[in-house]
């Protein structure tokens, strides 16, 4: 949707161009895209997106196409819950590390989310308790509390 608000295009029509599409090439046409955003805070917005949502993207190849099994770490001589991926060989992503990540991407999608409210200002702004819903930090939305 952002890129058909963005584009001025035909949403049905977007959708068609970009459902074969991997992440990293939605996110570089993104990218190449910036100039098109008139409001410098969406345009801010969309350019913080852009280069946090890319150093994520390593890592949710990772976790998402590696293989999870164990880690045997020598010096320690300990075993941790770990996933290995052949492109990065050396770095593996440990399971401790997994909440970090998914914060991260969970602020990153806020601010997307954000990004389609500023391009598409008469889209309603719903304040009902959701089972799914993006949050901006550690604390649940008040309906939650």
């Amino acid at each position: 949707m952002t890129f058909s608000l963005l584009m001025n295009v035909d949403h049905g029509r977007m959708e068609m161009l970009l459902e074969n599409m991997m992440t990293g090439s939605r996110l570089s046409l993104l990218r190449r895209q910036l100039d098109e955003f008139k409001d410098p805070e969406t345009r801010k917005l969309a350019e913080t997106f852009v280069e946090k949502m890319g150093k994520v993207l390593g890592k949710r190849n990772h976790i998402t196409h590696g293989i999870w099994g164990y880690y045997f770490e020598p010096v320690k001589n300990e075993l941790h819950k770990a996933c290995y991926f052949a492109r990065d060989k050396e770095q593996p992503i440990f399971a401790k590390d997994l909440k970090k990540l998914a914060d991260e991407c969970m602020i990153e999608a806020k601010r997307l989310s954000t990004i389609l409210t500023l391009l598409n200002p008469v889209a309603p702004v719903v304040e009902r308790p959701r089972r799914f819903f993006f949050g901006s930090e550690d604390k649940p939305p008040k309906f939650v509390e």
